[in-house]
């Protein structure tokens, strides 16, 4: 697994909140989600705002791996921004 170094020191990921990277999000989220195949105590509008938000990291991580240089209109804010 990859420590809180990793992504402090990590200037090609450095757009990753570091929210997105805390262990106590892991706990909470990722473990019961892929060992459960569900997000425990979440609603229905809370888990569609965890998608999202993952969802839009997801096509940054992505264009980023791409080397893209364009404008991408995020989800969450429906704003253009650089990548």
């Amino acid at each position: 697994m990859l420590g809180k170094d990793y992504f402090a020191n990590n200037s090609y990921l450095r757009f990753i909140p570091s929210e997105m990277t805390k262990d106590t999000l892991r706990e909470s989220i990722r473990n019961p989600l892929f060992h459960q195949g569900e997000i425990p105590d979440f609603d229905i509008y809370d888990q569609i705002d965890v998608f999202n938000k993952y969802y839009d990291l997801l096509i940054k991580i992505i264009l980023k791996v791409l080397d893209y240089t364009g404008k991408y209109v995020s989800l969450l804010t429906h704003e253009p921004t650089n990548t």
